[in-house]
């Protein structure tokens, strides 16, 4: 497992947690905000965290009403879309009723903490298969 947390200067924090899959699936990151009174969590596969890292960078690059809504229909479902409120922008990403809100004060470190997790998780994904087959025969040969 990968552990890492994004905190701003002011205090804002989010934890990016990634680990292989249960049962033959694939790597899931989980972005959490673990000071918040009711942490939000979402889940994203490999597949989300490439569309949530591009539709940063789009975000970055936009204004509000710029950027159309993206969805991802992956293993772990969701839906981002850009907002603002008072001179504040922020990414939401909603996932089976829970919605995680993504300040802009986060959005560089966190685009390169996605970078960082895609490659950790490719490798989880390549190499899971090889080491579920050398357990099956160390197994064999032990019995």
């Amino acid at each position: 497992m990968r552990i890492r947390d994004i905190i701003h200067r002011d205090g804002a924090r989010l934890r990016l947690s990634l680990a292989a899959g249960d049962s033959g699936d694939g790597p899931l990151l989980r972005l959490t905000e673990p000071e918040a009174l009711f942490p939000a969590s979402v889940m994203l596969d490999l597949y989300g965290i490439e569309l949530l890292a591009g539709f940063l960078m789009s975000a970055r690059l936009s204004a509000v009403g710029e950027l159309a809504d993206e969805s991802c229909t992956g293993d772990t479902p969701l839906r981002m879309r850009l907002c603002a409120q008072g001179g504040a922008n922020w990414v939401e990403i909603e996932q089976s009723g829970t919605r995680l809100l993504l300040h802009r004060k986060l959005w560089d470190r966190l685009y390169a903490e996605l970078q960082l997790a895609l490659a950790h998780g490719r490798h989880l994904r390549d190499v899971a298969p090889a080491i579920e087959l050398a357990l099956r025969e160390a197994r064999r040969l032990l019995h």
